[in-house]
């Protein structure tokens, strides 16, 4: 059954004092304000990822719309554990911003002993490529001068 409609400035005139008087002195209802409740905090998806690491380690594998949600519910876990850990650990130190030596702290902590070597040495080969790749970009825009386009 749907909701009853409020009366507006028409039905209120239609329908004598007691509708008048419900309605207001400007002749109009204020819309409702939203309920404030406690907001959803957004679903992390790694599908995407998941399936391009399973095609590059093992191509002639495929895998199940169930199988892909576990291993997303898996990852996401990880994920939040770590960066708990790491915010707890950079709290203790008092700083403000989580810092590498954080992160390998709390992979070490959160991940058994050769999964986490194995974490922190693709981390650190991730972060080498990326300021490779940011000192590289910074050298090319140098040499170009202003005014010049690549």
């Amino acid at each position: 059954m749907p909701p009853r409609r409020k009366k507006t400035a028409a039905g209120a005139a239609a329908g004598g004092k007691a509708a008048a008087a419900a309605v207001g002195k400007a002749g109009f209802m204020p819309p409702k304000k939203p309920k404030k409740g406690k907001k959803k905090t957004p679903i992390m998806r790694y599908k995407r990822y998941i399936y391009k690491v399973l095609k590059q380690v093992r191509p002639e594998l495929g895998i199940s719309e169930k199988s892909t949600m576990i291993m997303n519910n898996f990852v996401a876990h990880n994920f939040q554990n770590i960066a708990k850990e790491a915010s707890i650990l950079a709290y203790y130190s008092k700083k403000r911003t989580i810092t590498v030596d954080e992160l390998k702290a709390a992979v070490a902590m959160v991940l058994p002993n050769l999964l986490a070597d194995y974490a922190n040495r693709d981390g650190e080969k991730a972060v080498s490529n990326f300021e490779g790749e940011a000192s590289a970009k910074k050298s090319q825009g140098r040499k170009r001068g202003r005014g010049q386009q690549a």
